[in-house]
């Protein structure tokens, strides 16, 4: 997905896998082959093929925000945007699969991380850690959101009926981005904004 929909090469790919880029090329390769050999057609797949390939779905846009993530600023032609299309492919895939908690999971996670963006440099590009942040600036629609999603993941992985406890590495990640969150800001996100945050809006 990433190099035939997204257009990263072999050195983009590997970054986000964490392996040297001509590991990854030689990987692209043989997947290449595997493919042409086995004559598996380019082709949207049914809704019922979807759950057995939800999990390298998942990582792929997770891969996909974490690159558009590494360049908040848009300054790098080949990864703008791409934090908007992974939040758009995790709606998305979240859409298809309303009963997965791992996609609720993923989704939240990335909106959690989202919502804090754009106080996460200062003025001149500098990294400012979360406790230091502006929580004025942070997005709290964006973040209600990410916490129903949390919430509504947390119900389908512990249903009684379930017979399986279905938590996943999303799901732990997006809860630890919840925690971090309140931890900054205790009060965080009431959707009522603060008396500092409405002066800070008018100014």
């Amino acid at each position: 997905m990433r190099q035939a929909l997204l257009g990263f090469d072999a050195a983009a790919i590997g970054s986000a896998f964490l392996v040297a880029p001509a590991t990854m090329g030689q990987r692209l390769v043989r997947a290449r082959s595997r493919i042409r050999q086995a004559g598996i057609p380019f082709a949207v797949p049914a809704l019922a093929d979807l759950p057995p390939r939800l999990a390298a779905v998942l990582d792929a846009v997770y891969a996909c925000y974490a690159e558009g993530w590494c360049d908040p600023l848009g300054t790098d032609a080949q990864r703008r945007n791409l934090a908007d299309e992974a939040l758009w492919l995790g709606g998305l895939v979240a859409s298809l699969l309303p009963d997965e908690p791992e996609a609720l999971g993923l989704l939240s996670m990335m909106l959690h991380t989202h919502a804090r963006r754009a106080a996460r440099r200062d003025d001149a590009g500098r990294y400012v850690p979360l406790a230091a942040q502006d929580t004025c600036r942070w997005d709290a629609p964006m973040l209600r959101q990410a916490e129903q999603l949390l919430h509504q993941a947390s119900k389908l992985a512990l249903a009684p009926g379930a017979g399986v406890v279905r938590v996943g590495r999303f799901q732990l990640e997006a809860a630890i981005s919840r925690r971090t969150t309140r931890a900054a800001s205790p009060a965080w996100p009431t959707g009522r904004p603060s008396s500092r945050c409405a002066t800070h809006s008018r100014t």
